[in-house]
């Protein structure tokens, strides 16, 4: 996705498959891929200093291409109330996007219209 991704993005069909069992570490090839590096994404350096994964990676097969990915963009009304209400509390976010929430429901008729606009 590119562009007011996670969501919301433009999809980029650019014909690769990636995989590893180091999660940190395909996040962080891909951003080489996508144009970018891992100051883009700080949860690669916060999950990297959590020893989650490694930054380091090594690539078997075709060589990682490039491509010059759109940024991501901020101007995403219903992405930023969804992101702020999930940073209240952890039960706020239950209530609100848990899979048993009748909230959900509403969250995602009203992305649905918005994004139909």
């Amino acid at each position: 996705m590119e562009g007011q991704w996670p969501k919301n993005g433009s999809p980029l069909k650019i014909g690769y498959i990636f995989s590893s069992t180091d999660l940190v570490s395909l996040d962080t090839a891909i951003l080489k891929v996508m144009g970018m590096n891992s100051k883009d994404a700080p949860h690669i350096s916060f999950s990297s200093k959590l020893r989650v994964g490694s930054t380091k990676y090594s690539v078997v097969g075709d060589p990682l291409p490039i491509f010059n990915f759109k940024p991501a963009t901020n101007s995403n009304i219903v992405m930023k109330w969804e992101m702020r209400l999930r940073r209240i509390h952890p039960v706020i976010e239950k209530v609100f996007f848990g899979s048993d929430s009748p909230f959900l429901l509403l969250l995602s008729t009203t992305a649905d219209i918005y994004y139909q606009i």
